[in-house]
C-alpha cells in the first residue's frame, strides 16, 4: 500500500476555472499535471508550484499548447514552454565563459553579453583561470577608496515585470575592516563609491570582516536597512542566491549550498517585510564591491547570473 501522499493517476477531480482536468494531483500539495481549453487565469487555487497544464485545442507546432506553473498553489500563473516562449520572457544568463580583460579596460566585446564594469583603483573585474567560468573582484592592501562592480548601464529589466534574480557567487576574502562593503541583486544602476545611495534595490550585503549574510531594499519611498539573515557564509564557498521581486509588496530572498544543487532553497527573513512598491523603471543585475579610504583586502567571485522577467 502506498502512502498516503503518493500521486494517485487513477483519479481525476475537476478544478476550478474552465473545467481543467487534472490529470495527477498529490495530496496537500494540488495538481502537478492537468490539462484543458483555457489555461487556468492567474491567481487561480489548486496547482502546484511546477504543474505543467496541456492545453487541448492548440492548432499547431506554432501555437503553444505545453505551460508550467511558476506561481503557487494558492495563486499560479503559468508560463508558455511551447514554441511562443521567445515572445514571453526576458532571460539573461552568463555563466561568464571567456577571457575577460584586465582591470581598467573595456570589456572589448568579451563575454556572453554587453556588462559594464565599474572600476575604481583597486584591482577591478577580471576573469579567472578556473574552470566554469569565473569573474573575480578583488581589492588589493593599498589605502585607499575602491569600487569594483558589474552591471548593465541600459538597464533592461522592467520591474515591474515580475522579475527574479539568481547568482552563484563566492567570498574568497572578506577583509579585515568595516570599511567594505559587497552588494549583489538588481538596481536601478551602479554607484561610483556606494550601493546604498543606489536610489532603488534589492540586495544580498555584506560587510567587510563579517561572513553574516544580510538582505535589504529600497524604492526611493520604502526602506529595509540591511538585516541579518543569521546564516554565516564560509569562506572559498560558493552559494546560490535569489531575490524574488514578482510581488514588490513581499520581495523574497532565498539561498542553498551550490553543493547540493537538489536541494531546497530556503528562505530568508520571512518575518520581516521587503518592501518595493513605489519602484519603477527598469532594473539591472549587478555585483557592487566598494571600500571606503582603507587597506582592506577583498576577493569576490561569480560563477553565474540568471535573471528572468516577464516580457514588458
Amino acid at each position: 500500500m502506498g502512502s498516503k501522499n503518493e500521486t494517485r493517476l487513477d483519479q481525476y477531480k475537476e478544478l476550478d476555472g474552465d473545467n481543467p482536468l487534472s490529470l495527477e494531483a498529490v495530496t496537500g500539495y494540488g495538481s502537478t499535471r492537468a490539462c484543458g481549453t483555457t489555461v487556468p487565469a492567474i491567481g487561480t487555487t489548486g496547482y502546484s508550484p511546477g504543474c505543467f497544464f496541456q492545453q487541448l485545442d492548440a492548432t499547431g507546432q506554432d501555437d503553444d499548447s505545453l505551460f508550467m506553473n511558476e506561481g503557487t498553489k494558492t495563486s499560479c500563473k503559468f508560463r508558455s514552454i511551447g514554441a511562443g516562449e521567445i515572445d514571453s520572457r526576458i532571460v539573461i544568463d552568463d555563466d561568464f565563459i571567456g577571457d575577460y580583460p584586465a582591470n581598467a579596460t573595456a570589456m572589448d566585446g568579451h563575454g556572453k553579453y554587453s556588462w559594464t564594469k565599474l572600476e575604481t583603483l583597486g584591482l577591478g573585474v577580471i576573469s579567472v583561470d578556473s574552470a566554469n567560468g569565473i569573474l573575480k573582484f578583488s581589492f588589493d592592501n593599498a589605502a585607499e577608496a575602491a569600487t569594483a562592480a558589474l552591471y548593465f548601464v541600459n538597464a533592461p529589466v522592467d520591474i515591474n515585470d515580475n522579475p527574479i534574480f539568481e547568482c552563484v557567487l563566492a567570498i574568497y576574502d572578506i577583509g579585515d575592516d568595516a570599511a567594505l562593503d559587497i552588494n549583489f541583486g538588481l538596481a536601478t544602476g551602479s554607484h561610483a563609491d556606494d550601493a546604498d545611495s543606489i536610489a532603488e534595490s534589492a540586495f544580498f550585503h555584506l560587510d567587510g570582516n563579517d561572513l553574516s549574510l544580510k538582505c535589504e531594499c529600497d524604492d526611493g519611498t520604502n526602506e529595509t536597512a540591511a538585516t541579518d539573515t543569521t546564516v554565516d557564509l564560509a569562506d572559498n564557498t560558493y552559494y546560490a542566491f535569489k531575490i524574488d521581486a514578482s510581488n514588490l509588496a513581499s520581495v523574497k530572498f532565498y539561498y542553498r549550498a551550490i553543493a547540493s544543487p537538489q536541494a531546497a532553497w530556503t528562505r530568508l527573513l520571512s518575518a520581516t517585510t521587503f518592501n518595493m512598491v513605489a519602484a519603477t523603471g527598469t532594473v539591472t543585475p549587478i555585483v557592487h564591491m566598494e571600500k571606503t579610504s582603507n587597506n582592506t583586502t577583498a576577493d569576490v567571485r561569480l560563477d553565474r547570473i540568471i535573471t528572468r522577467a516577464d516580457r514588458a
